[in-house]
């Protein structure tokens, strides 16, 4: 395992205050491990974090008030200032990581403030955010990888997020759905740290910190804090673990154990990443000294990465053989068509983007990080385009929109990079030497930049609308929708608790609706028993996201998972569908390929009762009749038209 340096600038001088000051031998140990760039950033993350979660409570924030919503921007402005002297004052990396931990500690203020008076994260219980939710509720109950739905079906999702959320929750006897908005501030704050450590290996901690808040501000995502953090730490890693950073390639332990969290968080970018990490492999390995120990250090960091993750990929390999079939990347996605050149958006990032791409194919046969940041580009955009033909010809995206994302992080800090390379150039050629102050005040525009844009994304008061006015104004024009769901999630309940600004985001266009889970559950623990978890048949998935239901079939064909087999377990509905006769009815649906079904939560459709799911144009119909009181309690005249029905 190769030495850490010290967090100096290596080979990209950087003049003024953001310059680095290396610590001097005689120090003692512990002072020097606490000035270390990395160090400082981890404790001033962890020290202001509390109190920025806290300032939203003793102020009372109501985050539809615009007042309430300017408070993280003023706040965030002490800091930002804060930051600048101190950097102007120690010169050091030590005020780098400082800063670091500011801004960190600043996305816990901004998202604790959105999220002021709901109790549910980013998203509320619907779409992404809600099978997430059902992953942790499941993890509750069980050790071994699960679908968030379907019961006794393996993950084909990265399971480690709501796995900790799970067991968490089970820890402190919580239900995991009040965890999920804590989770996504540690993650998604803890992303600008663990992105900034690894960035201040590589290169100058000024420059760590511009990568690191340009990368969550160019995909600013809380309800996927997760994928943030993957996306964060997977460049640097990849370029300390494949590639030949001037400051030395990492270990392959650390490599390994970081590439396990990595993968089992979301492997997402990897998969995508993929051609490029091949040739830039193939690229590293032909020019290596020793090319047998590279390819013994890939090895040994692969090893560690799979061995860590079989207790996910051999139940998820068994189910795959066992009939598996892949319909999660078969969604017509609106995304499909976006744009695939970020860098040509007409925006600052946009901006900054093209610079970095320029300054990528400038620098790529002189900096050591150009050509495997290039190629992991080329790559990226390999793996798009292949997919895009996949998807025209066989039906299957491959999810090749979600690459955006990572082409962003590549892009944007070659721009860093490439302009700390240009420097010594640009320093020649001016009439007089720069301020001592400019790197400090271009670093402090940087992170203005991101937090202001991180602010647009979340605060659902990004514009004034009046606490009185009654209009209905199009959501999409007032709030932001990840925000504005939490405020207007159902309780499980369905009773009169509400949160507490949900009426504010409805006069923005928010609507939500959920059967009342905690209602059907306390008939089961009546009808079956306390604790009883029913294998049901719902058309709303948002009860799996709160109880650990045992759920017989997920309610959206493209978000269900390949080991759940979505279309065999369908034509199994429809086949008991037709055994009109009640006695008939209740004995087959007791006995199907996958087992009996305990519970129906089914949609009124004119006399029939139907489960729906999304993706299916034809829906499964039943009538009232086939749920006679023999063999069902039947709960009817529930909100949202629904109809349960409860095996005796």
């Amino acid at each position: 395992m190769t030495t850490v340096e010290p967090a100096g600038d290596v080979g990209h001088p950087v003049s003024g205050p953001a310059a680095t000051r290396p610590a001097g031998p005689g120090r003692p140990v512990l002072l020097r491990v606490i000035a270390h760039p990395a160090t400082a950033a981890l404790l001033t993350w962890l020290l202001l974090s509390p109190v920025a979660a806290l300032v939203p409570v003793w102020t009372g924030a109501d985050p539809f008030r615009q007042q309430d919503a300017d408070m993280p921007l003023a706040l965030g402005g002490v800091l930002l200032a804060a930051g600048v002297l101190l950097s102007w004052r120690l010169r050091s990396a030590t005020a780098a990581g400082i800063a670091a931990g500011l801004f960190a500690a600043f996305t816990v203020l901004l998202m604790r403030t959105a999220l002021h008076g709901t109790p549910f994260g980013f998203e509320g219980l619907v779409s992404d955010t809600g099978r997430l939710s059902a992953m942790a509720t499941r993890y509750t109950t069980t050790w071994a990888s699960s679908d968030g739905v379907v019961a006794g079906v393996p993950s084909e999702y990265p399971p480690l997020f709501p796995y900790l959320i799970g067991k968490t929750a089970a820890l402190l006897d919580l239900p995991a759905w009040r965890l999920i908005a804590p989770a996504e501030i540690i993650t998604m704050s803890g992303a600008v740290v663990a992105s900034f450590a690894l960035w201040q290996r590589l290169v100058s901690a000024p420059a760590a910190l511009a990568i690191s808040v340009l990368v969550i501000a160019a995909r600013p995502a809380p309800n996927k804090s997760y994928e943030v953090l993957a996306l964060a730490v997977m460049v640097p890693w990849l370029l300390m673990t494949v590639g030949r950073p001037e400051r030395g390639r990492l270990g392959w332990l650390p490599a390994g154990l970081i590439g396990a969290l990595l993968f089992q968080v979301f492997f997402g970018y990897l998969l995508y990443a993929a051609p490029g990490v091949l040739v830039l492999a193939w690229a590293v390995w032909r020019g290596a000294p020793d090319r047998r120990a590279y390819l013994l250090h890939l090895a040994k960091a692969a090893a560690v990465v799979v061995v860590l993750a079989l207790w996910f990929l051999v139940p998820y390999a068994a189910g795959m053989l066992r009939g598996g079939k892949q319909v999660a990347d078969m969604w017509d996605a609106p995304q499909s068509s976006e744009n695939p050149f970020p860098f040509l958006a007409p925006t600052v990032l946009g901006a900054i983007q093209l610079g970095g791409l320029g300054l990528l194919l400038w620098y790529r046969r002189t900096a050591w990080w150009a050509a495997p940041l290039l190629t992991l580009l080329l790559g990226t955009y390999a793996y798009r385009l292949l997919n895009m033909l996949r998807w025209v010809f066989g039906g299957h995206t491959g999810l090749y929109y979600y690459t955006t994302p990572l082409i962003s992080a590549c892009l944007l800090a070659a721009a860093v990079l490439g302009t700390l390379q240009a420097l010594p150039w640009l320093a020649a050629r001016l009439p007089r030497p720069a301020p001592p102050a400019t790197g400090a005040g271009v670093l402090a525009v940087i992170t203005a930049l991101a937090g202001f844009g991180c602010w647009s994304a979340w605060m659902p008061a990004n514009r004034w609308v009046p606490k009185d006015d009654n209009r209905a104004l199009p959501a999409r024009e007032t709030a932001n929708r990840i925000t504005g769901l939490a405020h207007v999630q159902q309780m499980p309940g369905m009773g009169d608790d509400r949160p507490r600004y949900a009426k504010e985001a409805e006069k923005l266009g928010f609507h939500s609706r959920m059967v009342p889970a905690y209602r059907i559950q306390d008939a089961v623990d009546r009808l079956r028993g306390p604790g009883y978890r029913p294998v049901t048949v719902s058309f709303d998935e948002q009860p799996y996201a709160v109880l650990p239901w045992r759920g017989y079939i997920a309610a959206m064909r493209t978000a269900s998972a390949a080991t759940g087999r979505f279309d065999e377990r369908l034509a199994e509905l429809r086949r008991i569908a037709r055994f009109t006769d009640p006695e008939a009815f209740a004995e087959e649906s007791a006995r199907t390929r996958f087992g009996g079904i305990d519970m129906f939560v089914l949609k009124h459709d004119g006399t029939d009762v139907v489960f729906r799911p999304l993706q299916v144009r034809t829906p499964v119909r039943f009538s009232p009749g086939q749920f006679d009181s023999a063999h069902w309690m039947v709960i009817d005249g529930l909100r949202h038209g629904a109809f349960v029905a409860i095996r005796r």
